[in-house]
């Protein structure tokens, strides 16, 4: 009996690199798989309005200050035409920030949302963790979200970009 389980523990053992080794390479997306199109509007977009979806908390200050934030961010950058109304927008960038709980615990996350503002379709969606310094009175650091949601974008407009130009040849 002891032979018999010893030897299945070594079958397992040596199939288990190889095995997994399988797995691994299951995973791994083909070289030869050419990229999806992005969506052409985000490629082709000029201007935009910026929306906010509230939240879960409905804390007005933290509102005002998410949406303060990222039209500062996206102003500073420079790409977009920032519109007052969504009528003559090329894209909505719809903003807001929701509380996750899990493990027993919750922290905050900020969310982009890129609409198509004629047909309200989501086109594309980004999600960052936010920060909380702790303490007696916590301090939610939207700024860092904010940028990494910022960088996301930038660098889905420079595919989405290649991926006009590409469609245009």
């Amino acid at each position: 009996m002891r032979r018999v389980v010893r030897s299945g523990v070594l079958y397992v053992a040596l199939a288990a690199p190889l095995l997994s080794i399988q797995v691994l390479n299951a995973k791994q997306p083909s070289k030869d798989m050419p990229a999806a199109p992005l969506p052409a509007q985000i490629g082709a977009a000029k201007r935009v309005f910026i929306s906010y979806a509230a939240g879960v908390g409905g804390n007005v200050l933290e509102d005002d200050r998410v949406y303060d934030q990222f039209y500062a961010a996206l102003k500073s950058w420079g790409r977009y035409e920032l519109l007052a109304a969504p009528a003559d927008a090329d894209l909505v960038l719809e903003v807001s920030v929701s509380l996750v709980v899990s493990d027993h615990s919750g922290y905050p996350r900020l969310r982009l949302a890129i609409l198509d503002p004629k047909t309200q379709v989501v086109l594309w969606a980004f999600t960052e963790r936010v920060d909380v310094h702790g303490g007696l009175h916590p301090y939610v650091d939207f700024d860092g979200a904010i940028t990494k949601i910022l960088d996301d974008v930038k660098k889905l407009d420079g595919r989405a970009k290649v991926s006009v130009e590409n469609a245009q040849k």
